[in-house]
């Protein structure tokens, strides 16, 4: 095991050191300038807008992002997918929507990249437009190779002419130097949409250009769905006067905290102001599993009014329930976006700067927790501060949500400005 560990953590090294970026970047010229010696005249009807998701893979604020794109972007769309399971098209999109899937393309060696790279310059000849979305990634917070491939790949479609842009990003207040250089070349030829003000503030301290303020795309989500297996303990609950408040125990910040005591404490107390409690996994895959942290907590709450989720809900699931709910607690952001856009108040674990701005556009800074071992007292008095001031706060929100979800439909301009002109 610890020899297995060992491998896995050289060949992380490996790929995120410079010398891998810099030939990731050779190889993708040469296989662009090899497109370009062989392709034909670009057609004068472009058939499709493209979209480059994020994985998705149990991940549902993936799912959301994309779900947005779908709900507000018209005509023929192809999403270019590591592997067609990775996200769900909606029966609404199914007749119009495609997926590709281009295994490597933002992934592995660069040599095995290239197949997959043609591929897509294949697709991106005959597009309207290309869409990449960007949500925490393109900063290298988490990783700078998957920041890299990302804006490289950008830098193929605006060479082929076609209008690119990166959707709804966020910025944090240390980038990565080598995410940053190749941001900033490709900027000058593609839109680069951040999705809140702090982002937005701190991407004007480089070379970067055409920055545009937006919101998080999911901010545009729209449609809400009733969870089937829910709705009974939600209408029995609400019946016996309870409120409802929602509480996310991350799989990724378990990888950092051991908050399992933390999160029993949290809980307890919604318990004893009166609220029934659903524990809500956002991320259900190998590595960073909500649900397993989930079970975990509610191991410790053996009674009718805790409910366990215990499957990926979909997005519009998640705001169905937001809809209904007094409180959020969660460490993931997209679902204190999928909350806020029911005008329901999310207090939110903060990590890589990305949730303070998003949190800024509703004044409700002091909403951003610090993830810590000693994270229950904060939170619980955050709690009572939503109890106080209960409607006086939805209603603050949702003023603001009107304007934010305008924002976050400005990532959709580029697309309807060069919409798809036939269907496939």
């Amino acid at each position: 095991m610890k020899i297995k560990k060992l491998i896995g953590s050289l060949l992380t090294g490996l790929i995120e050191s410079r010398a891998y970026l810099r030939i990731s970047g050779f190889v993708d010229e040469v296989a662009l300038a090899a497109f370009k010696a062989r392709r034909g005249h670009r057609k004068s009807e472009q058939r499709y807008s493209i979209i480059v998701p994020t994985i998705g893979n149990g991940n549902l604020g993936d799912q959301a992002m994309f779900d947005a794109y779908v709900d507000n972007v018209g005509g023929d769309i192809v999403a270019v997918v590591n592997n067609r399971h990775d996200l769900h098209v909606s029966e609404s999109g199914s007749s119009r929507v495609s997926t590709i899937a281009l295994p490597g393309l933002l992934s592995g060696w660069p040599l095995g990249r290239i197949r997959a790279r043609l591929r897509f310059l294949d697709l991106v000849q005959n597009a309207s437009s290309v869409s990449i979305v960007g949500a925490d990634i393109m900063d290298g917070g988490y990783s700078r190779r998957d920041s890299v491939l990302r804006s490289q790949l950008l830098r193929m479609a605006v060479a082929l002419d076609v209008p690119s842009q990166i959707l709804g990003f966020s910025w944090n207040g240390h980038a990565n130097a080598s995410a940053q250089r190749v941001l900033e070349r490709v900027s000058k030829r593609a839109i680069l949409n951040l999705r809140d003000p702090l982002s937005f503030e701190r991407i004007q301290s480089t070379a970067c250009e055409n920055t545009v303020l937006t919101a998080d795309t999911v901010f545009a989500l729209r449609h809400l769905a009733p969870a089937p297996e829910a709705t009974v303990w939600v209408d029995s609950m609400i019946a016996k006067g309870r409120k409802i408040a929602i509480v996310n125990t991350s799989g990724l910040l378990a990888r950092r905290f051991d908050l399992h005591s933390e999160y029993v404490k949290i809980t307890e107390a919604l318990l004893d102001r009166g609220f029934a409690v659903a524990i809500l996994p956002h991320v259900i895959r190998k590595g960073d599993d909500d649900l397993a942290v989930a079970r975990e907590l509610k191991l410790s709450f053996g009674r009718e009014d805790v409910f366990l989720v215990n499957r990926l809900w979909t997005p519009r699931n998640v705001a169905w329930l937001a809809s209904l709910s007094s409180v959020v607690v969660t460490g993931r952001m997209h679902l204190a976006i999928l909350a806020l856009g029911q005008g329901t108040p999310a207090i939110t674990l903060a990590t890589q700067g990305k949730v303070e701005g998003m949190l800024g556009f509703f004044y409700l800074g002091k909403y951003a927790v610090e993830p810590s071992l000693r994270i229950s007292t904060e939170i619980i008095e955050l709690i009572d501060s939503v109890q106080h001031d209960e409607s006086a706060r939805r209603q603050t929100i949702l003023r603001r949500l009107e304007q934010v979800s305008s924002d976050a439909r400005k990532n959709f301009r580029l697309a309807a400005k060069f919409p798809a002109t036939t269907g496939n």
